[in-house]
């Protein structure tokens, strides 16, 4: 899928999230996150972390995604990474991840 295509769903995703249609919006975050777009897999993660309309929220898929942000050096993923692992009191992590983010701010 090109580049332009990918952008083209992620802000349809985006859209769609303005609207409060988080179902769609994940559903594009998705197709998008999964051709390695940052920002999607960013959105997805948050979308997931809080859960949305009648879903709850899955910690574990947003550490999956997050991670997956992470690895396109994506600043907001590295944090909320931290805030997780903060939270589950895991130090070791969570430094590893508020440096990393600190790198890239």
């Amino acid at each position: 899928m090109e580049i332009e295509n990918i952008t083209c769903i992620f802000n349809s995703g985006r859209s769609a999230e303005k609207v409060k249609n988080y179902h769609e919006a994940v559903r594009l975050y998705k197709l998008a996150a999964e051709k390695d777009h940052p920002k999607a897999q960013y959105n997805l993660a948050r979308l997931m972390e809080t859960g949305y309309q009648d879903v709850p929220p899955n910690i574990e898929e947003a550490v999956r995604f997050y991670n997956m942000a992470t690895q396109k050096k994506c600043m907001f993923s590295y944090y909320a990474l931290s805030r997780i692992y903060y939270n589950r009191n895991d130090m070791e992590r969570y430094l590893h991840c508020t440096i990393e983010a600190s790198k890239l701010d």
